[in-house]
Parts: structure tokens; C-alpha cells; sequence
């Protein structure tokens, strides 16, 4: 049997209650690699969206444990793959110095950049350009190609596949 959905709470009261336990839980599942902060207000809005799916059947910080566990996984996979890609477009920086290799050294990294973004599938680059390199969230990228957020995601891990693998395989030429 199904329990009943619960009521949507006092916000305010609902965080005051159980934000210091939300942000202790993104910290203790992300460790160091996450900013528990953002992450926390990710639970936040997360919560905020998804309250009508609690269904009561469990208590509410079971509910928060799943929902910190998700994003403080998403927080260190996005910090994973920013590493990995950091590692290539470190080197994109080259007006920052004034020396002629290291400038020449980023002109290479970013053409390479440049050059293997341009074997990755357009709709797969247009959700890599706007997230890794603009810097939207996955809910803009998602309100500006006009897809759902699901849509993003899957786009965006192909994405990065793909760009990990043409790195490697460029790597190894």
C-alpha cells in the first residue's frame, strides 16, 4: 500500500530543521573533491522540486540521505571530469604570461581543443561547449537547446566520452 504524499512544510522551518544535516551529509559523501555549500544548496533546490514525490512511507532524512548520496555522486563526477578537461585547456591561459613557449605551447593545446571538439557530434558539442566551457548547469543547457534536463546529462556523458577517448587516442599518436 502506498503511503500518503506529505504536505509541503514551512520552507523556512523545513531548512532551518535540516539544513546543518544536509550540509554535514554532502560533506561526508563528496569529501574534498566537492564545494559542500553548492551542494548543498543543490539538495536544496532538489528538495524544494521534488517534495510532492515524498511519499511519508519513510522518514524524511532517509529521504535526504538518497537525495545528499545523488548530488554529492554528481558533484564529484563533474569534478573528475573538469580535472580531466583542466588538464587539456590548462594551457589555454597563455596571455597570462608573457613567455613564448608557454604562449605557443597554449596556442597547440587550444587548437587541439579546437580541432577534436570539431569531431564530436554537434549536439553533443553544443552541450559541452555550454556546460564545460560556458558553464551552465545542466538546467540551462537544458532551457537553452530547448530538451530535457535527462536529455543533457546523457548528452553531456557522451560528451565528455568521447572528448576523454579522442584526448587518449590523440595522446597515443
Amino acid at each position: 500500500m502506498m503511503g500518503a504524499r506529505a504536505e509541503a512544510p514551512d520552507w523556512e522551518a523545513f531548512f532551518d530543521a535540516h539544513g546543518a544535516f544536509i550540509f554535514s551529509a554532502v560533506r561526508r559523501f563528496g569529501g574534498a573533491a566537492i564545494d559542500p555549500e553548492d551542494a548543498t544548496q543543490e539538495v536544496m533546490m532538489v528538495v524544494l522540486r521534488q517534495f510532492h514525490t515524498f511519499e511519508g512511507r519513510s522518514a524524511v532524512r532517509t529521504w535526504l540521505y538518497r537525495i545528499c548520496m545523488n548530488v554529492a555522486s554528481e558533484h564529484r563526477r563533474r569534478h573528475r571530469r573538469r580535472a580531466a578537461f583542466e588538464s587539456v585547456l590548462e594551457a589555454v591561459t597563455f596571455w597570462k604570461t608573457r613567455d613564448e613557449e608557454p604562449r605557443l605551447e597554449a596556442r597547440n593545446a587550444l587548437g587541439q581543443v579546437r580541432r577534436l571538439m570539431g569531431r564530436v557530434p554537434e549536439k553533443f558539442r553544443q552541450v559541452l561547449v555550454l556546460t564545460e566551457l560556458e558553464g551552465l548547469s545542466v538546467r540551462e543547457a537544458a532551457e537553452v537547446l530547448d530538451v530535457p534536463e535527462p536529455t543533457i546529462r546523457a548528452r553531456l556523458h557522451y560528451a565528455r566520452k568521447e572528448m576523454l577517448a579522442l584526448i587518449e587516442k590523440e595522446g597515443r599518436a
